[in-house]
């Protein structure tokens, strides 16, 4: 509760912080100059980049799922509509409950497969910033962002590396040692209620289960060959909102740009990975501006920053809330029917601090 509190605090101080350093007026007039043409190629990769997050998702599930690539990528949507109107990232649980409705797959092994998921995407990020350094400025960017952020340097580093770091310890123990987790956890929750105690195990067994992927090297080839290209197209829509604000006058080319922009989208995903407001609004929007306007060296007004982020984040999430509910519907099913489903408020109580 207090890490979910913490998280929420600082969306809502950098949502304010966001607002108060915008000039209203000249934002306005800078969404009128934006050429919308492309924006279209913004969407198209984003969504391609989805389609190769549910290739990969296959992988992940080990293939238990029974369902083909097309089929996951309505259901991810799904889950992206929901962590897009919820907070507290509360779309993975309907992710997985959904996954388990279309599947008959246990919702754990969907939850496992998610933690794995996140796990990937966090390394792949950290190498997307490190392989992005020679050409970037990388050390003056974070010098940079920790004068505005206020936080040292040092502890600025350690506050982005050491969640992954420890997240994939943790993982890898699991994975490797899994009777020795579940005797832990069978410890830990014999001394909650009957029911309860078997929603745990059961939960945290499949779980530990689904996360049997690690040790496959067929599978994680795919995995690590897969993960990448989902990132590399993100960052390519960063690149149009870009171009759709002529913020190539800032760079000495269109290379540099999208080098730019892939540590953008680095900082940005990892900066707004907190669990905490809906689409990590507020977050998203700061640590993209802010990011910005350091890689340009002040050469983008903050104005003009402001639009690139909110636009970039507009792209992101409004397509998945339009085809989440789409899809939604094509299943007879509503986003309310979805979320008040007694399996996920089950799921979220009993595993809510493993995926956070």
């Amino acid at each position: 509760m207090i890490k979910i509190a913490t998280g929420l605090s600082i969306a809502f101080l950098l949502l304010i912080l966001f607002t108060i350093t915008s000039d209203i007026p000249v934002i306005l007039q800078t969404f009128k100059k934006i050429n919308v043409v492309y924006l279209i190629p913004a969407v198209a990769l984003y969504l391609i980049s989805l389609w190769v997050r549910s290739f990969r998702w296959k992988y992940l599930l080990m293939l238990k799922s029974g369902l083909d690539t097309p089929a996951l990528f309505q259901v991810v949507c799904v889950g992206y509509m929901a962590n897009n109107l919820l907070p507290f990232r509360i779309g993975e649980f309907i992710r997985s409950y959904y996954l388990s409705k279309k599947s008959n797959s246990p919702i754990g092994v969907g939850l496992s497969s998610i933690m794995l998921e996140h796990l990937l995407d966090a390394i792949t990020l950290l190498f997307l910033v490190i392989i992005t350094g020679p050409f970037v400025p990388l050390a003056d960017t974070l010098k940079q962002i920790s004068a505005v952020t206020k936080i040292e340097y040092e502890i600025l580093i350690i506050l982005c590396t050491s969640p992954f770091i420890v997240a994939s310890m943790l993982t890898l123990s699991i994975t490797y040692f899994h009777e020795t987790t579940l005797r832990i956890i069978s410890q830990i929750s014999i001394r909650f209620p009957n029911k309860f105690d078997a929603k745990i195990k059961k939960i945290s067994e499949d779980v530990v289960r689904g996360l049997s992927s690690i040790k496959s090297w067929r599978y994680n080839k795919v995995m690590m060959i897969t993960s990448i290209p989902i990132w590399v197209l993100e960052a390519l829509s960063f690149h149009f909102v870009g171009l759709s604000l002529g913020l190539q006058n800032a760079f000495d080319g269109q290379t540099e740009m999208f080098l730019s922009n892939l540590l953008m989208t680095s900082i940005t995903n990892i900066g707004s990975s907190i669990p905490a407001s809906p689409g990590g609004t507020g977050i998203f929007e700061f640590v993209c501006r802010e990011t910005l306007l350091i890689v340009t060296n002040y050469q983008v007004p903050r104005a003009t920053g402001s639009v690139f982020a909110i636009t970039l984040h507009a792209c992101l999430m409004l397509p998945t809330i339009i085809l989440g509910q789409i899809f939604l519907l094509k299943d007879g099913l509503s986003f309310y029917q979805l979320y008040r489903s007694k399996p996920i408020h089950d799921a979220k109580q009993d595993t809510e601090d493993q995926i956070l």
